[in-house]
């Protein structure tokens, strides 16, 4: 899974899982946890500055923690 955390001074901006149809508020301070490689995103243009920091979990961490990985 992979998790995003956005940050910065902005409003009115949405993150989109069209997959899924969700439109979700994606305010300063959110965390969202999903398999990017499942889930088609994106996220719109905003006034203000915005940063996102990502964490992807790789293959080999399920590897060498024992756990099966995702079938895609």
């Amino acid at each position: 899974f992979d998790q995003l955390l956005t940050m910065g001074h902005y409003n009115d901006l949405d993150l989109v899982l069209p997959t899924l149809q969700l439109r979700l508020d994606y305010l300063p301070g959110t965390v969202v946890a999903f398999s990017s490689k499942l889930l088609v995103h994106s996220v719109g243009e905003t006034n203000g500055d915005r940063a996102c920091i990502t964490w992807y979990m790789q293959d080999k961490v399920h590897w060498a923690m024992n756990i099966g990985e995702c079938r895609y």
